[in-house]
């Protein structure tokens, strides 16, 4: 999703990026989104021409033109950026697109906000990460990640660790890191979002549940009466969320779970198995199956309409993007005969973007 920047301040300065070289985006993930970052006046976000990390200082009239802070190379991305609140550097999500035969991995990374290009690796023992938040103390980091072949609506990791700071302020390392959820014995738990309460009480998601972790370590539930519904949906972007800790209640939560199963229809958007927001067993219906059921659905969800004379069924198209690009592509390849041949003798076509990337990864 593009970006235009507008900067609020005191003293109703407002700039708009708008014109080409400015365009805040990151192709992190390439679904990207967590593009950008705000704390005290300082904004803090990705370019998309050259996915270079920027800095304005709102507070400071003669940084109010964007300075790069990361590396000067085009082929580092980054996303969901925090600034930490000393406002000396920011942790960040970093892909690695420099050795193309190694896939792209994503590590952690601390930026310092003084110096353009002093990134400190903190993380990088897993092929993707995701949403790096600090404590009230500000000494203590929780992340999230997880490995091939899964996705992290399937399985993933919660870690929490202490940062050790160099006399610069800047860190140089993580010490005590502990996984917190999503051990090895638990393979199946997908965590995602943590939050931090004022008392320094660590929150996140399952899609399971919303629980806590307890000053002895012990996860708690919550929430007083357990809920059939998905509070974790998987996370196909950076910066979506579910809940929040509550200021000013130390141990309350507010939180907005998916309780039904409603499809909303626009042309006719059809929720296949293996689609989001019915939760997981919904979802691995598809799995062994991929390209099968869906198609059916698609087809199925067409005639009917076709058949109650709600559509013509001479006029039928088809289109989708990322997985459902995939889905249309082998709508038309492999289901001729149901995509009926217009007056011109072409076959009704589908549109997709399913070819653009092969290697697309949430």
């Amino acid at each position: 999703m593009d970006h235009a920047l507008n900067i609020n301040t005191d003293d109703s300065l407002v700039e708009h990026t708008t014109d080409k070289k400015w365009n805040v985006r990151t192709a992190v993930h390439e679904y990207g989104d967590g593009s950008y970052a705000v704390y005290d006046g300082i904004v803090v976000f990705s370019n998309w021409s050259d996915q270079g990390l920027y800095l304005i200082d709102t507070n400071n009239k003669e940084q109010r033109v964007p300075r790069r802070i990361c590396e000067c190379n085009d082929n580092l991305r980054y996303a969901a950026a925090t600034i930490h609140p000393s406002k000396k550097f920011l942790v960040a999500v970093r892909e690695d697109h420099r050795e193309v035969d190694l896939g792209a991995p994503a590590t952690l990374v601390a930026i310092s906000l003084a110096d353009a290009g002093s990134e400190v690796v903190l993380f990088d023992s897993h092929d993707f990460v995701s949403t790096p938040v600090f404590s009230p103390k500000n000494d203590e980091i929780a992340f999230y990640a997880w490995n091939h072949p899964g996705m992290n609506w399937d399985a993933t990791t919660l870690f929490r660790a202490t940062i050790a700071f160099g006399s610069d302020g800047i860190p140089t390392s993580l010490v005590n890191q502990t996984i917190v959820v999503g051990k090895k014995d638990d393979p199946c738990e997908s965590v995602y979002q943590p939050r931090f309460g004022e008392t320094g009480r660590l929150y996140f998601l399952s899609h399971r549940n919303t629980y806590h972790i307890d000053s002895d370590g012990q996860v708690t539930l919550s929430l007083d009466m357990p809920m059939e519904a998905e509070f974790g949906p998987p996370k196909w972007a950076f910066g979506i969320s579910r809940f929040q800790a509550m200021p000013g209640h130390s141990d309350a939560v507010l939180v907005t779970p998916t309780l039904d199963d409603k499809t909303r229809l626009g042309l006719l958007n059809v929720n296949y198995g293996d689609s989001t927001g019915k939760g997981r067993n919904y979802r691995e219906r598809l799995y062994l199956q991929f390209g099968v059921i869906d198609m059916q659905g698609y087809c199925a969800a067409a005639l009917y309409l076709a058949n109650i004379e709600h559509v013509d069924r001479k006029r039928l198209r088809i289109m989708g993007g990322s997985a459902s690009g995939f889905t249309t592509l082998a709508c038309v390849v492999l289901l001729t005969s149901f995509w009926k041949k217009d007056h011109h003798g072409t076959l009704c076509n589908g549109l997709t973007n399913g070819l653009l990337s092969l290697d697309t990864r949430v």
